[in-house]
């Protein structure tokens, strides 16, 4: 069994490091990727630029092709492999169901994004965040740019009658950013969808925010979705 994790945005450096909540998985005998993709900062600025707006489908790609290494180097099967990643990581978790389910055995998105052309409400409150957003992935309303988000959003990609692979989505009901209204629309869909008899599971945490909250729910949170992994992958803790 193995686990893949990147990011790959907002010119973010996800640095290797030891990721405590992901210790039972390796004693029960699992293997821990980590992708650096185009679209992070890495290895700079021009890193990041060719991972963003409408170079955006790099960084799916760099995680696909990845993945098919691992493969094809025997390190695992698409049937053991798990894949996740959190916040801008869970948007490319969600391209990762839509667009190479045949990659994965199970897949949970951390606080994603899947509507990319209605990512955040119209309200004003909300302006900060959407600049932010118009940074990276560009403004849905651009005649250009919302061809290029629609092409890869994970909730306009979902397609009848395809095998996916079992989902756990993890919001937080306070989340101002990644709203727990995409993962409503997106279980719908992808219940309706899929043929393989998989779970798609959506798990909202109460008054937590684009974090874990407090103490407990920063463990709890984690723990539940490693072990939702370990039981879709037939792992049995050490």
């Amino acid at each position: 069994p193995a686990f893949i994790t990147g990011y790959g945005g907002f010119n973010g450096a996800l640095m290797p490091m030891f990721l405590a909540h992901l210790a039972p998985f390796v004693q029960a005998g699992g293997v821990v990727i980590h992708a650096n993709l185009r679209g992070g900062g890495e290895y700079g600025k021009q890193w990041h630029e060719a991972g963003r707006l409408a170079c955006k489908w790099n960084v799916f790609l760099d995680l696909f092709a990845v993945a098919e290494q691992v493969i094809s180097d025997g390190v695992t099967r698409p049937d053991r492999f798990a894949m996740t990643g959190a916040s801008n990581g869970g948007l490319l978790a969600g391209a990762a169901v839509a667009h190479r389910p045949d990659l994965w055995r199970v897949v949970v998105p951390v606080v994603p994004i899947f509507d990319q052309m209605e990512p955040l409400p119209l309200d004003p409150q909300f302006d900060p965040v959407r600049a932010i957003f118009f940074e990276d992935y560009g403004d849905p309303s651009h005649p250009t740019m919302s061809k290029v988000l629609y092409s890869y959003s994970p909730y306009h990609n979902v397609r009848d009658g395809v095998e996916y692979p079992a989902v756990f989505q993890v919001f937080g009901e306070k989340d101002l950013g990644c709203m727990p209204f995409h993962g409503r629309k997106f279980t719908a869909r992808l219940q309706a969808a899929t043929t393989s008899g998989r779970p798609v599971l959506l798990r909202v945490w109460k008054n937590v925010g684009h974090g874990g909250g407090d103490t407990e729910t920063s463990v709890l949170l984690p723990t539940e979705w490693v072990g939702f992994i370990m039981r879709e992958l037939g792992m049995e803790p050490a």
